[in-house]
């Protein structure tokens, strides 16, 4: 038994010891026979490095670059456009900012290669009636995804109508009801405001956002969940409508985005998840959150034979992180 730990902690060493740009079989090595060792290796830069499961994962917050090298990369992504503010109101409530849109999906980059990152921006919430919130901006993973950001919340005076975008803004309360149409997958409408005086929730990645009901601000709709950072994480969810005297503001769409104010200035979601702020009760509306863009991958492997018995074929292999 002694001596088969011995051979597996030896073949070990040797395998940790092989370069990254190891790519054929080499051997015998001494005292083992005939023993092929290979190593396929990929190495990128850029981000936020952190690992999980043998997957390398990297986190984008702001704009970088992308860069692989050694081999092909198979790689999963997300891609979160940035939040859009949420509207105001004098005398009624703000329409919640909508969400920015959720891209997800698979991809292969070839060796050697660049990608460019650009990381939307959340919208300012609306500070005057005559304008609605601030559209977020588009999250750009090379030509390979572009996530569209939030429309902004309406606001309550002319020129107040929500604008759509990724998911649209909610509608004000009073005037400018009607809620934004969400623009393409991972996008929702806004919610319609109330003519009494609430605001209509932002649209989320998962779901419409709710319509105002009398004094009531709607709720923004919910985000999309992914694991891809190695834990579930819900992002792109819709700000809430706001209120005034005598209701109940409308909550966020998900942790991460903003309420509704309730004669108050709405809330601000949180940067890096793409969540609409919300929209403002008889106040100004909050900001959106920015967006994020995140890569998961396979980095080293280094493959040896695992000594059994003099004729076992089988493979075994450990993930250098890269």
């Amino acid at each position: 038994m002694a001596w088969r730990f011995l051979s597996r902690l030896a073949v070990f060493a040797a395998g940790l010891a092989l370069t990254a740009s190891l790519h054929a079989q080499v051997g015998p090595i001494p005292g083992f026979g005939p023993l092929p060792i290979s190593a396929s290796s990929v190495t990128c830069t850029g981000g936020t490095k952190t690992t999980s499961g043998g997957n390398t994962i990297r986190t984008f917050n702001a704009n970088d670059t992308l860069t692989c090298s050694g081999g092909t990369t198979t790689f999963t992504y997300l891609v979160i456009g940035g939040g859009a503010g949420g509207g105001s109101g004098t005398s009624s409530g703000g329409g919640g900012g909508g969400a920015g849109q959720c891209l997800a999906g698979t991809t292969t980059a070839p060796s050697n290669s660049s990608t460019s990152i650009t990381v939307g921006g959340g919208g300012a919430g609306s500070i005057a009636t005559t304008s609605p919130g601030t559209s977020g901006s588009n999250s750009v993973l090379g030509s390979i995804a572009t996530a569209n950001g939030g429309g902004g919340g309406g606001s309550s005076g002319v020129g107040g109508t929500a604008t759509s975008g990724g998911s649209g803004g909610g509608g004000s309360g009073a005037t400018n009801t009607t809620g934004a149409a969400g623009n393409g997958t991972g996008t929702n409408s806004g919610g319609n405001g109330d003519s009494s005086a609430a605001g209509g929730g932002g649209g989320g990645a998962g779901a419409t956002g709710s319509a105002a009901s009398s004094l009531n601000g709607g709720a923004g709709g919910t985000g999309c969940t992914s694991s891809i950072s190695g834990s579930s994480t819900t992002y792109a969810c819709g700000g809430g409508g706001g209120t005034g005297t005598g209701g109940t503001a409308g909550g966020a769409g998900c942790t991460g985005a903003g309420a509704g104010g309730l004669n108050a200035v709405g809330g601000t979601a949180t940067a890096n998840t793409g969540s609409g702020g919300g929209g403002g009760g008889r106040a100004n509306g909050g900001a959106g959150g920015s967006g994020t863009i995140i890569v998961s991958y396979v980095g080293t492997f280094l493959f040896w034979r695992d000594i059994k018995s003099d004729n076992d074929n089988s493979l075994a292999f450990v993930n250098v992180a890269a």
